[in-house]
């Protein structure tokens, strides 16, 4: 009976250590599947770590095109005030053309008085008065 003893408890030994490799297989598979699951966090954290680049690219771009439109604006505003500059010069350019006209008008009609006191006193000496 003492090696039937030796044998049942050889047995339990080994059904013992069965339990402790199926314990350790377990945690084996417990240890990867978190390591797959922290695998999938960083994966997930690069995605979002990407997706945030993305929207500071696209926050970018935007604040890009912005100061675009302000540069667009203030060419336009400088065109702007250059064409009323011109047109202000060309205002004064007709007012000088004007008053360059009313001067001439001014002499053609001194000329013409003058030509008609002349002609007047040629008129008051002509022969046979």
């Amino acid at each position: 009976m003492d090696n039937e003893a030796r044998n049942s408890e050889y047995k339990t030994l080994l059904l013992d250590d069965e339990a402790r490799s199926s314990d350790y297989t377990a945690m084996l598979l417990d240890n990867e599947a978190r390591s797959s699951d922290y695998k999938t966090l960083l994966l997930d954290n690069e995605v979002r770590n990407s997706d945030y680049k993305t929207l500071l690219l696209d926050n970018e771009a935007r604040s890009s095109d912005y100061k675009t439109l302000l540069l667009d604006n203030e060419a336009r505003s400088s065109d702007y005030k250059t064409l009323l500059l011109d047109n202000e010069a060309r205002t004064s350019d007709y007012k000088t053309l004007l008053l360059d006209n009313d001067a001439r008008s001014s002499d053609y009609t001194t000329m013409l008085l003058d030509n008609e006191a002349r002609n007047s006193g040629l008129q008051n000496t002509a022969p046979g008065q």
